[in-house]
């Protein structure tokens, strides 16, 4: 039986069994949020619970990383009201997850400016590494300055 031990920033997920594998595997997961478009600062729409974004429970157990460039529409109550993945790697893998995870999101106007509607332009990089969270973060920071194609 193997068993993952993931961990995303502050979030710990434990242990996974996977049955009919004979191996032991300890690492830690990361995903790194970039807002490209308009840049966090000037967002009317943020994120309405800022903590670590979970790394996606399917990507994990297949030890699948890379990246996703999504745009995000968010209407003027706050509500995503389209993602569309404009690049990936693995694109099959992305097209699927990043959206998914984008999707559960609840959107917050913490400006002055009256709500409106906001289309976003955002990265996620999924990162796996062996050892402890500081080597998925490091991962990650060197992954998200390559381009995601």
């Amino acid at each position: 039986m193997k068993r993952l031990m993931l961990s995303t920033a502050a979030v710990f997920l434990g242990l996974i069994a996977v049955p009919g594998v004979h191996a032991q595997v300890a690492g830690s997961a990361h995903v790194k949020l970039s807002q490209l478009d308009p840049a966090a600062e000037q967002a009317l729409w943020s994120r309405e619970k800022d903590f670590p974004v979970a790394y996606p429970i399917e990507l994990a157990m297949d030890g699948i990383t890379g990246c996703a460039v999504l745009e995000v529409k968010v209407d003027s109550d706050g509500v995503t009201d389209a993602i569309e993945l404009v690049s990936g790697v693995p694109s099959r893998e992305m097209k699927f997850s990043a959206p998914k995870l984008v999707r559960s999101w609840d959107w917050v106007n913490r400006t002055e400016r009256p709500n409106a509607a906001e289309t976003k332009l955002i990265r996620l990089d999924f990162c796996m590494e062996r050892g402890d969270e500081s080597a998925a973060i490091a991962a990650c920071e060197a992954q998200a300055k390559l381009e995601c194609r």
